[in-house]
C-alpha cells in the first residue's frame, strides 16, 4: 500500500512517508550506512528534510530499488 488515509478528512490520501530506520530495514543495511552514503553523495533513495527530520516516500524508495536492480542486470 503506497497511500493511506489520515485524519478526519475522508478521501484525503497522502503518500506513505518512511523514516531512515524504516528505509534501512527495507534495504537490510545499518541506518548509519544510509546516512554515510547520503552524505558522501553515493546513490541512495531520494529523501526530503521536513524540518530537521529526513523522510522518504515509499514510492520513491521502491522506484529507486527498481532502478538499482535494472542497472545491475
Amino acid at each position: 500500500m503506497t497511500v493511506q488515509s489520515i485524519g478526519a478528512q475522508p478521501g484525503r490520501n497522502v503518500p506513505v512517508l518512511l523514516t531512515p530506520d524504516e528505509v534501512a530495514d527495507m534495504l537490510r543495511i545499518p541506518v548509519r550506512s544510509l546516512y554515510v552514503q547520503r552524505s558522501a553523495g553515493r546513490p541512495t533513495p531520494p529523501g526530503v528534510k521536513i524540518g530537521r527530520h529526513l523522510r522518504y516516500r515509499l514510492t520513491d524508495v521502491e522506484a529507486w530499488l527498481d532502478e538499482q536492480f535494472g542497472s545491475a542486470a
